[in-house]
Formats: C-alpha cells, sequence, structure tokens
C-alpha cells in the first residue's frame, strides 16, 4: 500500500470541542514560546553571540542602562490624587531590638521585695535598682546605682519616689507591667537608652547564692544584719577581712542601710556583692559546670525572675563577662554631691525623698516644683 492509499483508508473523525480548545491552545503556545525565543535570542547581549543586534533592540549593555534622558519632555509627575497612600504606622513594640553582639547595651537590675504584696499592701516597690553597662568592643563594663527614694517623673504618673515606679506599673496593669515602667522611667531620668531589664526577687537571689556554694566579700566594717523574715536573730559581720556568705546572710548585708550614709552606702555594698557573685560564677572551676546547667538554672528560678532578654542572650553575655577583666569594670552611685535630701507629701503622709540638685535649684528660684533637669 502507497502513501496515498494508506491517507485515504484512515477515518476522520469530527473533533469534539475539547480536542479544538487544545489544539488552539497548542498553537497559540508555540507561535507566542517562538516570538519569545525569537525576541530573546536576536536582542541577547549577555553573552557574546555572532553578529551584532538589530537597532530596534535599542542601545542595553547587559540591561544596565538608565532612562532615556535624551528626551525634551523629561519623566512625568504625578499629581496629589496619583501618589500611592502613605503606609500605615506601626506600633512600637515593647520587646528591644535584636542585639547585634557588638553594640553597648544597658541592663537595668531590680530588686523586689514582694513583702509589700504578701502583707497585702499592693504590689511590691522595687527595693534595688542597678544599671549595667556593658561595650563588648572594649572589654568594659560599669555598675551606676540609683537611690530607691530618687525624686523621678514617673511616665503617666508624674513625680514620685523611683521605686514605686515598679508598683504603679504592675498594680495599672500596663503593657510590660512593672519591670517596663521601671525601665522607661530610668531612661527618661538617666537620658541613656536602656534596652533590657531584669527583675530578681529576693526568695530567688537567696536560693541563686546558695545553689553557687555561697560568695565571698571583704568586709571593712561592723554591721548587725537584719536577716528577712520576723523572729530571726541579728547577723553580726565583723571588719575586718574576708567574709562568707550563704543566701540569707548576703541578702542581709545587700539590704543593710542603718547607717549615717544610707541608701549611697547600701548600694556600694551591694556592688561589691555583685562582684563577689561575678568572680564565683566566672571562676575557673565553676563557670564550665555551671553554663552547663544553664538551662535547668533558668527553668528552676524562671518563676523569681522577669526579664525582656531571650535566654541565648544572657547565654551570650555570660559568656561576656568572662572576657572582660574586673579592673575593666567601673562602679558608681547617685550620691549626695548630686542629690539634696528634701521633704514631701506622699499618700497624704511627710516622706524624705532625695532631689537632683539642679531640680531643687530650680524649685529655690521659683520655678515649677520638681520639674526636672533643665
Amino acid at each position: 500500500m502507497n502513501k496515498s492509499n494508506f491517507l485515504k483508508n484512515i477515518k476522520w473523525g469530527r473533533p469534539s470541542i475539547a480536542q479544538i480548545a487544545v489544539i488552539v491552545i497548542g498553537l497559540l503556545l508555540a507561535i507566542g514560546g517562538f516570538v519569545f525565543v525569537r525576541s530573546l535570542v536576536t536582542c541577547w547581549t549577555i553573552t557574546p553571540l555572532p553578529g551584532s543586534p538589530p537597532s530596534n533592540c535599542g542601545t542595553v549593555s547587559a540591561g544596565l542602562n538608565g532612562p532615556d534622558l535624551t528626551t525634551d519632555n523629561g519623566t512625568a509627575v504625578p499629581s496629589v490624587e496619583e501618589l500611592p497612600a502613605p503606609p500605615v504606622a506601626i506600633p512600637d513594640s515593647n520587646l528591644p531590638p535584636a542585639w547585634d553582639g557588638a553594640s553597648r547595651i544597658n541592663i537595668l537590675i531590680i530588686g523586689l521585695d514582694y513583702r509589700d504584696w504578701l502583707a497585702g499592701e499592693g504590689a511590691p516597690r522595687s527595693d534595688t535598682m542597678i544599671v549595667l553597662t556593658i561595650d563588648p568592643i572594649s572589654k568594659t563594663a560599669g555598675m551606676l546605682s540609683i537611690p530607691r527614694d530618687m525624686w523621678v517623673n514617673i511616665p503617666g504618673f508624674g513625680y514620685s519616689r523611683i521605686n514605686t515606679a515598679y508598683s504603679s506599673g504592675a498594680g495599672s496593669k500596663l503593657p510590660g507591667g512593672g519591670p517596663e515602667l521601671a525601665r522607661k522611667t530610668v531612661e527618661q531620668f538617666l537620658g541613656v537608652p536602656i534596652q533590657y531589664y531584669a527583675q530578681v526577687d529576693f526568695y530567688t537571689f537567696v536560693e541563686f547564692i546558695d545553689l553557687i556554694g555561697g560568695v565571698e566579700i571583704y568586709n571593712d566594717e561592723d554591721l548587725r544584719l537584719d536577716p528577712v523574715g520576723g523572729g530571726k536573730d541579728k547577723i553580726r559581720l565583723t571588719c575586718c577581712g574576708w567574709r562568707p556568705l550563704d543566701g540569707e546572710r548576703a541578702l542581709a548585708y545587700a539590704r543593710f542601710r542603718k547607717d549615717k550614709e544610707g541608701d549611697i552606702a547600701r548600694a556600694q555594698r551591694q556592688q561589691k556583692l555583685i562582684l563577689a557573685i561575678r568572680n564565683k560564677v566566672l571562676s575557673p572551676e565553676n563557670f564550665p559546670v555551671l553554663l552547663g546547667k544553664a538551662q535547668q538554672f533558668y527553668e528552676e528560678f524562671s518563676a523569681g525572675i522577669q526579664t525582656n532578654m531571650p535566654f541565648d542572650m544572657a547565654i551570650q553575655l555570660g559568656v561576656l563577662a568572662r572576657d572582660i577583666p574586673v579592673e575593666n569594670i567601673k562602679t558608681g552611685a547617685i550620691d549626695y554631691s548630686m542629690v539634696a535630701l528634701d521633704d514631701t507629701v506622699l499618700g497624704g503622709q511627710a516622706a524624705a525623698v532625695g532631689m537632683a540638685r539642679r531640680q531643687r535649684d530650680h524649685a529655690d528660684r521659683g520655678g515649677v516644683s520638681c520639674a526636672g533637669f533643665e
């Protein structure tokens, strides 16, 4: 059978609508692919090809040319109606930006006494405020203690003692609670950014000191310390030399303020205690063991510690602290050279407060009372 007879014997049926649609779509795709490939190959300049592109391909070199500036009319300026709507403002988050590992960071350490709450006196006040600053590049650090009776402007609540910032934030159930309002208050008062906070209650502090086996401080004064809790005997701490402190003694030492220096000497004792904890934790025999138990400690003490610092960052800071020699850690406190004692009324009762000297001078000159730093 020849080719002609073969084609005559084929029975051609009527194509269905679906078959016609498939044929049409196939033709369109074939034509479109041909045009696209021809245009791409004709004007291809990314890799060398024989010949030269025609004039209608323009003068683009590897697709890097900018707009055509040879026309006289320029680019049309859209009218106001044609402009896109401005972006919707996104509210700030309470979380600080992620730390890059190189920038200086400032952390507010808050010591808390929950006995106010347990005694039915409302949300607790902060008992200790220390700003810790760390510079990873220069391997330096510093501590600044803030007296708890400092007279400051608490955002949203007006002027009061700085230790009431925590209770105001917690009692009012603000976003971030007491720690966040305390952070904002200290940030505004000092005029420096405070990125993180770490709040520790007394009982967690005692348990942690006992867990690491206590600490040693060099004591240069005779002290009779009051332990937390009624009915406990006073603790005698004699001068002068290195003295071991368990958790209960360390807390009593940190809270002692019954001398003529009051909060100022108290701040110095607290900083000595922080350095003693640093020395104990970062000692070569303890640091690897404690670092390996960091997750366990976090789970055990998380109920008594409140922070906006991610766990992995806390570990990163712990490793960084090991590389900062103790001589590169500066300590300081807001003392009586910067603060003048004054009397005011809080809650209907007379109260002694510490007012920054420029605040006091401003008030004495007839300005707005306690108007803040000028």
